[in-house]
């Protein structure tokens, strides 16, 4: 439990990184239409699904996250020598069980397992990722005590 806090501040950065995730892949297949007024339409379903999702992701990040990340670390202790495209693979293994878990069977090649499951994965997965490689490295140069 000791690098709880740099789990708990990965939260706290992979949560917008997966919003702006998912924004862009609505905006790219076309689920954004045009506002016919000035500014931003805030109404639409897409800013609550995202305002949904942003309030909601903490306390599911930390519940389900964070223990499995614990359980990959201790998968891919480093007496082994897994590399990024191990601990990669483990967490897609992840998302695959997952999307087994919940999704339903004619839903599985749409955008919703994508931005349910895999982005935000993935987003936890990568900045949880380089911040120990930040940290490993600022404690190997002596920066960090």
């Amino acid at each position: 439990m000791k690098d709880l806090t740099t789990r708990l501040i990965s939260v706290r950065f992979a949560i917008p990184i997966m919003l702006l995730v998912n924004l862009a892949i609505t905006y790219l297949s076309g689920g954004l239409a045009p506002y016919a007024g000035e500014g931003v339409d805030y109404s639409g379903p897409l800013w609550l699904g995202l305002l949904v999702t942003g309030v909601y992701s903490f306390p599911i990040y930390v519940v389900l996250g964070i223990p499995v990340s614990y359980l990959v670390d201790a998968l891919s202790g480093n007496r082994y020598g897994y590399s990024y495209s191990d601990k990669l693979i483990m967490y897609l293994l992840v998302c695959i069980i997952l999307m087994y878990l919940l999704v339903r069977k004619e839903d599985i090649f749409t955008l919703g397992p994508v931005i349910m499951v895999i982005v935000p994965v993935m987003s936890y997965f990568h900045v949880l990722y380089f911040m120990k490689k930040r940290k490993s490295v600022l404690m190997k140069n002596g920066s960090l005590s």
